[in-house]
């Protein structure tokens, strides 16, 4: 039996756009603003604590853990408003996943919060066909770490098949 995991945004749900309009909501108020090629060239493979660390690094701004965390729970309502107006699955991506979970389990492994991924495969109807989510919320460390990787297989199952987005994540 094959494993196979998928990462999520970028890959399964187009959700990147609406994460740096989220991170710049956020942001904003501190006189920040992330560029559409900076994001996808600098923070795109990061979970949202790791973007808020290293856009305030770059003022030379240092964050207490309590301030990430702030930040991260502030973000969380800007992008579920925005994900939940115009979620767009890519094409032929709810039908690989159900393809894949016909062959063995399907994990989504992910930088994203796992309310975010919930609420997707909800809405793809494929919460039944995902074996397990590890997200940033969930795991020690975040993508692209590959710690998250290594917890699944140390779940069960060696993984065969991984979909990721090819560029830093």
């Amino acid at each position: 039996m094959t494993a196979t995991l998928f990462d999520f945004d970028g890959v399964l749900v187009d959700s990147e756009p609406v994460h740096l309009a989220a991170f710049n909501d956020v942001l904003s108020s501190r006189g920040v603003v992330i560029g559409e090629e900076e994001y996808q060239a600098r923070y795109i493979a990061l979970d949202d604590a790791n973007v808020f660390r290293a856009v305030l690094a770059r003022g030379g701004r240092t964050l207490r853990e309590e301030e990430v965390r702030s930040l991260v729970a502030a973000k969380k309502p800007r992008f579920m408003a925005r994900f939940e107006e115009g979620f767009r699955v890519f094409p032929g991506a709810a039908e690989l996943v159900a393809r894949r979970a016909g062959r063995g389990p399907v994990a989504i492994v992910s930088g994203a919060l796992g309310s975010e991924i919930a609420f997707a495969l909800d809405k793809m109807g494929l919460r039944a066909a995902v074996d397990v989510i590890v997200s940033a919320d969930r795991a020690p460390t975040s993508k692209p770490d590959p710690g998250p990787y290594s917890r699944r297989r140390r779940g069960g199952r060696e993984p065969r098949v991984a979909h990721r987005r090819a560029a830093r994540g």
